[in-house]
């Protein structure tokens, strides 16, 4: 019998406009290494272009590539992805045997995509990867079949821990979670006091801020949870602007997902001042908020 992995199976990458600007911009930061960081740039590109495609949440922003001080100090071409780890994708060239993996990238890194750009850097193709290295030159031929990829990431996705909403009844909150007050400083928008539950006493409500466009004015994720006897919480879920801003943006969209991960409430803002939405449950329920603008979405994961 042949093993598939023994024959790899490649995939081609258009290297696309904006890719190659991304890749100008940071060459014409670093002149004297303005070759290896144009390269490099590039071999990211492919990586993520690829994985988007796979609806995999690539996070660019987050990378040490992304950074001008580490593209200086280092020789690096990695990608974050949310809920993975980073990938370092080394751009290999036309006709060589080996791919090149500094030593300085070794850590951190849950594995290493050999990306081989073509002689007009016109196409990127994946040729495989490692999930870890011991040498800074590794063979062609020793590379893992792109194809095996996806599901490498799969296996070890790293699960966000569950917001326990009990505790929350018994004054145990994470810090990432506000009280309003410390969420939106001395402002106390008109929201803050409406709700069905707000009469409760024993109401607990905690919120985050949500930078959708990184333009400073973030939507806040506000939870309140009230317990309705003892196996039993109400739990209303709200999505309201901030800053400057007076009705939410009309795309932004509000899903509330059970165990499964399919959605059983979903609410669109539509230039509305805010979203709210309530409902009930038992004690050791499990349901995640997903909220989504602009084709980015954050979910966070509550269980009663």
């Amino acid at each position: 019998m042949t093993n598939p992995e023994l024959e790899p199976i490649a995939v081609t990458i258009p290297l696309t406009l904006s890719a190659h600007a991304r890749a100008t911009q940071f060459r014409q930061q670093h002149l004297q290494k303005s070759s290896q960081v144009y390269l490099n740039s590039l071999a990211v590109s492919a990586v993520e272009i690829y994985l988007q495609r796979l609806e995999f949440d690539t996070n660019f922003a987050a990378s040490a590539s992304a950074n001008p001080l580490m593209r200086a100090l280092m020789d690096v071409a990695d990608l974050a992805i949310d809920h993975h780890g980073v990938l370092e994708c080394r751009p290999v060239l036309p006709n060589a045997r080996d791919v090149l993996i500094p030593a300085e990238v070794w850590s951190d890194r849950i594995g290493f995509v050999a990306v081989q750009l073509d002689s007009g850097l016109q196409t990127a193709t994946l040729l495989g990867f490692v999930e870890t290295v011991t040498t800074e030159k590794v063979a062609l031929s020793e590379l893992r079949s792109i194809e095996f990829l996806p599901s490498y990431l799969n296996s070890i996705r790293q699960k966000p821990a569950s917001v326990h909403l009990t505790q929350w009844l018994q004054n145990q909150v994470d810090s990432t979670w506000q009280t309003i007050e410390e969420l939106l400083g001395l402002q106390q928008p008109a929201w803050q006091y409406r709700g069905n539950q707000s009469a409760s006493t024993q109401l607990i409500s905690r919120g985050k801020l949500l930078d959708f466009d990184r333009s400073g004015e973030a939507i806040a994720l506000v939870v309140e949870v009230a317990p309705k006897d003892a196996l039993k919480v109400n739990i209303a879920v709200k999505l309201c602007p901030t800053g400057s801003r007076a009705h939410l943006p009309p795309d932004l969209e509000l899903m509330v997902l059970d165990e499964a991960g399919i959605a059983v409430i979903q609410a669109q803002a539509r230039t509305t001042e805010m979203i709210n939405v309530e409902f009930s449950g038992e004690v050791g329920d499990r349901f995640s908020i997903k909220a989504v603008m602009n084709g980015i979405s954050a979910i966070d994961q509550f269980v009663i």
